[in-house]
């Protein structure tokens, strides 16, 4: 997973190491996401003040529906399913559900059909 500041000129990722996630300088040679990061939702995600899993992912979700923050999917479906990506929903509990099933992903063909929207 990529993230991408282009007003900051700053590039990180997320890797897996031993089952834990670690942040990386640089760019990611197998990204399967890239989200591309505004300074002002920099500041508003430093500025946040819950440590809720749920209410960070819900935060992204509304940032990249607002167009602060932009996605782009490098990998297909089958790909994220099988690597875990899904695994938000389940971590995220009720209130991702809720989320999701407000804004019309009620089941997993809808989000299917977004990650083709919104691939690379």
């Amino acid at each position: 997973m990529q993230f991408h500041v282009p007003d900051g000129n700053f590039d990180a990722y997320f890797v897996k190491e031993k089952g834990k996630s670690k942040c990386q300088p640089g760019l990611c040679e197998n990204k399967e996401i890239t989200f591309t990061l505004s300074e002002r939702s920099i500041e508003l995600l430093t500025s946040k003040k819950s440590t809720q899993f749920s209410d960070l992912a819900i935060w992204i979700m509304d940032q990249v529906r607002a167009r602060e923050v932009g996605i782009k999917f490098n990998a297909g479906f089958l790909t994220l399913l099988s690597k875990g990506y899904f695994s938000v929903v389940a971590k995220g509990g009720t209130a991702i559900l809720q989320y999701l099933a407000k804004h019309g992903f009620s089941n997993i063909l809808k989000l299917k059909r977004l990650i083709a929207k919104f691939k690379a």
